[in-house]
């Protein structure tokens, strides 16, 4: 969906990489996307797409350790 939105939208997508067990999802979190101008840009400038990877054995987070 994310990719679909982006294109229709002519913007980048803007992918958050996060699990459980990472502590610069939790930091981006506290820190950053709670910021309203950070929050506001992203929505002005990207399409947002947060993944989940905590679950070692889910076949996307297999396929993103594959890829990078």
């Amino acid at each position: 969906m994310a990719q679909r939105e982006a294109m229709r939208l002519g913007r980048p997508i803007l992918i958050v990489v996060d699990a459980s067990w990472d502590t610069a999802g939790a930091y981006l979190d506290r820190e950053t996307f709670v910021d309203a101008e950070v929050r506001a840009r992203i929505a002005r400038q990207w399409v947002p797409l947060r993944i989940d990877v905590s679950d070692d054995e889910a076949p996307l987070a297999n396929e993103l350790k594959m890829r990078f």
